[in-house]
């Protein structure tokens, strides 16, 4: 499924706002106030996976429009220069920032996996019997 609407920085700035929420809703102040149990936990953590999955292709997306950009001629910087180095330096930055959000969705994942028979005790108590 395929959604085409708002521009990329619609899209990250939503992304953004979604942590600041994600956030807000871990604090402990309160109580826990946007968790419900160590199974939200788990589906927070499989959701986050899922995201932090998709990161590479953004970043691989992004470093490919400065490159054809830069192929049409149609950049440059600010006061002069080089622009080459620049948008190089960015493929570089967007390829290590993939690799570290593969590294960290597989942590994601082994976390998901070790919470996968975790409960709370009165859950717990209240299923098996």
């Amino acid at each position: 499924m395929s959604e085409q609407s708002g521009s990329a920085l619609d899209a990250a700035v939503q992304m953004a706002e979604a942590v600041r929420a994600l956030n807000h809703a871990t604090v402990p102040a309160g109580g826990w106030p946007g968790l419900d149990g160590t199974g939200d936990i788990y589906s927070v953590v499989g959701a986050l996976s899922i995201g932090v999955e998709r990161l590479p292709q953004a970043c691989d997306q992004c470093a490919a429009y400065l490159a054809d950009r830069r192929r049409a001629g149609s950049l440059c910087r600010d006061g002069g220069g080089d622009v080459g180095e620049r948008v190089t330096a960015a493929a570089a930055g967007f390829a290590a920032a993939g690799h570290l959000a593969n590294r960290l969705v597989v942590i994601l994942r082994e976390v998901q996996s070790a919470l996968a028979d975790v409960a709370e005790a009165d859950v717990a108590e209240r299923e098996n019997s």
